[in-house]
């Protein structure tokens, strides 16, 4: 059975013709709506502009912008794309009518008088500028435009003489300018026009002037025609194909020359030839160096291309599966072995290429990696051990990912386990390794490294260690790189291990300690897939992101180390690096998409894209801009849209921006668009760069400098004035203030002083009130009652008296009485005067104030004091009766009283009154009170005459304000 699965597995290695590498680096840009492309140009800002036949496209490295008839091209067939000293750019189209791009808006025949003014007599052809005029020629005629007006029109036919002459181009040529056409030339300055020798017409297709040369082609040559010897030179291609197009390289006079497979470089002063690279673009149609020194190439069926040159070589083929995937890479003898899937891998020697297949069942099995054994070169394939020389192929008892041998023994990780086997017994067998072999781990282990007689083994659950078959414990190293899943392990002659894990970077076991290398010191990624010591040096890394290059330094103190990344921007084909290998100076890389091999010295950092703004939008309206950005404390919301131009990376890089004035650190983003909310009012720099922290220049960095104002009421000028608006009203505040509180003080002191004289005044009310000789002859007329027997009387005459004395001390206590208590008061003390002196006295009291009577206050004994006086002072010297009359009235807010006697009037009475001094008192006290109450009341005392002019008597007149009305008066006072 054994001789006949080696009969069976013997030379079933299928192999291939080799195959000589070529590359080419013209790669396809995706993202047009057209394969059809005519032209391509670079504007100043740095945009790439492309004219196809469903309009014009811009592009930024990113994404297409396109304009079509739609947004109002004269013509979606755009030929040529010119930019004029304003920034304007003009589109060129089939119909000869021209359509003009200015900032955001287009401008055609309709919208623009003077484009309506060009009668178009073909297809448009060129466009040159000079000065404020624009030379612009198609098939059959020119216009000379000055300051965007049509000054004069050219017809070829009539310049040449032909009726079908057709304008080629029209270029400057120093200082002069010139019309070029398929028969000659024309001076539209100087009117000289130069046929071509004998007549000669050429079918061309473009043509450039450069120097004192002009330079046509077709497709089977290139003419250049001498503007001093007026003669014609003629080239074709060394490799006699057909000639897509032409283009200047530089000022060099190098003319590039294009076929549909290849480029040539045609020095048009020597006529020496130089082919530069291969195309392999069909239909090939134009070339455009751009500023940095990019090619572009457009097909008219198979649309934009860009030639990225790369140091990164790579080899793309297909499995029988249709994978394109490599897993693993590796090197024996100076050759390059490359495993894919279902057993096939790639054999390299010397400069090309051999697709091999072991003749095991097909199937999704990996080539784990390639190792020599018994100076073969053996194959890792899921259950096969394959000898990549004989053909040879052993089944493993299960699934093999690793082997590794010591000391006469092999190893070999297993889908479950480790198992060894003596080399003697293997190879004397060579047919199965079978389960009699020793387990020495029961898990999964998919690499294996020997450091003496030490076995590491990369798991899922981390690194184990085997001494002597047993398992030992690592955990002295205290580093959680142990304990992650290991994807590869090596080492070196020094004793130091290295080993890549899925997550947490790469580890570095050396005397006892562990070193960490992760993303956050440089790591491309920290999801590493394999890696490749040369030395102790260097580290090769293959991660997710790429690949690193480590440097280790080795210093007293242990590990430092530098890192330089390698992506698909530097020219790899894929991120995802499954796995690596170095043969001399050059690295071989595994990827999801063919193999990959590259020199160290010749990969260069590519440059950092220039960023351009795109747009501004404040409040969520688009708002132009002007540097610097001046807005509003209200316009406080922007957002930035920006782009790159990162034509010549494979993947949009990660930006990074910061707000001066808000923050000095970076923010990575991964959008081409930065928001800000709410901004407080100041002066900020927004910056955005591609490049590293540490790799800043001032093409990749876009600077915005914007200024949100202060509220009107925040700013200085206004802080000041209302800092002194403030100052000022304090003062006068301060100033008021103190007035008023003088004021209020005086007033108060003057109330006081107005208190205690009305307090006084009130006293000495008080004590005049009653007259002593009416209390006196009132005690004589009760005794005189009493006397006579008249009991009746003398009761009724206390109660009078008793009555009016009570009132008279309860209405003292109160500031204010009503009017009510008052007559009150008044008939209490008329009652008793008619008493004590009957027939003596008669009186009256009018009250004309009606309801109003108990509601109209007004000061106790107020009118009684003038009453008495009229009483005693008018009446009582008389010989006969005497009558008073007192009568209330008002009017809108008054109180009147008037009180009359028929007196001796008031000389009569100061002559012969002994109380003179205590009436006068009296009066004048009542005075001073009823100018206290307010300056409103009035006082008035006349004497009644006659019209002979005798005294009949005295008029009191005295008027109170009413503004206190009662509402709390105690009605249950006995009167």
């Amino acid at each position: 059975m054994k001789w006949i699965l080696l009969i069976f597995f013997s030379f079933t290695v299928k192999t291939s013709c080799s195959q000589q590498l070529e590359e080419s680096f013209f790669l396809p840009v995706s993202g047009l709506p057209t394969k059809v492309v005519y032209c391509i140009m670079q504007d100043s800002k740095g945009y790439i502009w492309v004219g196809t036949d469903a309009g014009v496209a811009r592009y930024d490295g990113n994404d297409f912008f396109l304009l079509t008839m739609a947004d109002g091209l004269s013509d979606n067939e755009v030929f040529q794309i010119k930019e004029d000293r304003k920034g304007r750019l003009w589109f060129l189209t089939y119909n000869g009518r021209i359509s003009i791009y200015d900032k955001g808006k287009i401008l055609n025949e309709k919208n623009t008088d003077f484009l309506a003014r060009i009668d178009p007599g073909g297809m448009s052809r060129s466009w040159v500028e000079k000065g404020d005029s624009i030379w612009y020629i198609d098939y059959r005629k020119a216009f000379l435009l000055v300051n965007d007006k049509v000054q004069q029109t050219f017809s070829a036919a009539a310049l040449f003489g032909h009726a079908d002459a057709a304008f080629a181009d029209v270029s400057l040529y120093g200082h002069e300018l010139l019309f070029l056409s398929d028969k000659g030339y024309y001076n539209p300055m100087t009117g000289v026009k130069v046929d071509f020798p004998d007549g000669k017409i050429l079918p061309a297709k473009k043509s450039i002037l450069y120097k004192e040369r002009i330079v046509y082609f077709n497709d089977s040559q290139i003419f250049v025609y001498s503007l001093l010897n007026k003669r014609f030179s003629s080239y074709q291609l060394p490799s006699k194909e057909r000639i897509s197009t032409f283009t200047l390289r530089d000022s060099s006079g190098l003319l590039l020359v294009a076929s549909n497979r290849n480029l040539f470089a045609l020095n048009i002063v020597t006529g020496q030839w130089t082919r530069e690279l291969t195309i392999n673009i069909p239909y090939f149609g134009y070339l455009l160096r751009d500023k940095d020194g990019l090619l572009w190439a457009g097909s008219q069926n198979h649309g934009l291309f860009l030639y990225r040159p790369s140091a990164v070589h790579r080899y793309v083929h297909a499995t029988e599966l249709g994978t394109y995937a490599v897993h693993s890479v590796g090197q024996w003898k100076g050759e390059v072995y490359a495993g894919l899937i279902n057993g096939e891998f790639f054999h390299w020697s010397s400069g090309s290429v051999k697709w091999k297949k072991t003749g095991h069942a097909p199937g999704l099995h990996k080539v784990y990696g390639f190792y020599g054994l018994n100076g073969q070169l053996w194959a890792v394939a899921g259950t096969m051990l394959i000898n990549l020389q004989t053909g040879q192929a052993i089944p493993t008892y299960g699934s093999a990912k690793a082997i590794a041998i010591n000391n006469q023994y092999l190893y070999i990780g297993l889908s479950f386990s480790v198992n060894k086997r003596r080399l003697t017994d293997w190879w004397k067998a060579r047919a199965k390794i079978d389960s009699s072999q020793k387990m020495v781990y029961d898990k999964r282990a998919s690499n294996l490294w020997f450091s003496g007689d030490s076995l590491f083994m990369g798991t899922a659950d981390g690194l184990r260690l085997l001494v002597k078959d047993t398992l030992a414990s690592l955990r002295n190293y205290q580093s959680s790189l142990i304990e992650a899943k290991i994807s590869r392990i090596t080492g070196n002659k020094e004793g130091q291990l290295f080993f890549s894990t899925n997550g947490k970077g790469v580890g570095v076991l050396y005397k006892q300690r562990c070193y960490e290398i992760t993303a956050q010191s440089g790591l491309a990624s920290n999801n590493c897939n394999s890696l490749v010591a040369v030395g102790d040096s260097l580290l090769w890394v293959a991660t997710d992101k790429g690949v690193s290059r480590v440097q280790l330094e080795w210093t007293a103190k242990g590990l430092n180390h530098t890192v330089q990344n390698i992506s698909v921007n530097e020219g790899l084909p894929d991120p995802m690096i499954n796995d690596i290998t170095v043969l001399s100076d050059t690295v071989w890389v595994a990827t999801q998409t063919g193999i990959a091999w590259f020199r160290a010295s010749a990969i260069t950092k590519q440059k950092s894209p220039a960023i351009l703004l795109e747009q501004i939008f404040v409040n969520g309206e688009a708002r132009s801009y002007q540097q610097p950005l001046s807005l509003t404390n209200r316009e406080n919301n922007l957002r930035i849209d920006f782009t790159s131009l990162n034509f010549g990376l494979a993947e949009e890089p990660v930006y990074s921006y910061r707000l001066l004035g808000a923050d000095t650190g970076w923010t990575k983003i991964y959008s081409r668009r930065i928001q800000f909310s709410n901004l407080a009012p100041g002066n900020y720099r927004l910056q955005v760069t591609t490049a590293e922290p540490g790799e800043r220049n001032p093409d990749s960095l876009l600077e915005l400098d914007l200024t949100i104002a202060l509220p009107f009421w925040k700013r200085k000028i206004v802080l000041l004035l209302s800092f002194l608006a403030l100052a000022l009203l304090s003062g006068m505040f301060f100033y008021l203030r103190m007035r008023g509180l003088r004021k209020k003080h005086s007033h108060q002191q003057q109330l006081l002083r107005w208190e205690k004289e009305k307090l006084q005044l009130e006293q000495k009310a008080a004590a005049l009130q009653m007259n002593p000789h009416f209390i006196f002859n009132a005690m004589n007329a009760i005794r005189g009652y009493y006397s006579s027997g008249d009991m009746e009387g003398g009761h009724h005459y206390i109660s009078r008296f008793s009555g009016m004395m009570r009132k008279m001390l309860e209405n003292n206590a109160r500031a204010t009485i009503s009017l009510a208590e008052e007559i009150e008061m008044l008939q209490h003390y008329l009652e008793l005067i008619t008493l004590n002196h009957p027939g003596k006295l008669s009186w009256v009291i009018n009250n004309n104030t009606g309801p109003a009577t108990r509601s109209i206050g007004l000061a106790p004994m107020l009118i009684q004091p003038f009453v008495e006086n009229a009483v005693i002072h008018g009446i009582g010297p008389l010989d006969v009766p005497g009558r008073v009359e007192i009568t209330f009235t008002t009017e809108p807010g008054i109180l009147h009283c008037i009180i009359t006697d028929n007196g001796v009037g008031l000389q009569q009475s100061a002559r012969q009154n002994k109380y003179i001094s205590r009436t006068s008192k009296g009066i004048a006290i009542t005075r001073q009170r009823l100018n206290m109450l307010g300056p409103d009341n009035k006082l008035l005392i006349t004497e009644i005459t006659t019209e002979t002019g005798q005294v009949e008597g005295t008029k009191v007149e005295i008027a109170i304000p009413i503004t206190s009305k009662l509402t709390n008066i105690d009605e249950g006072a006995d009167h």
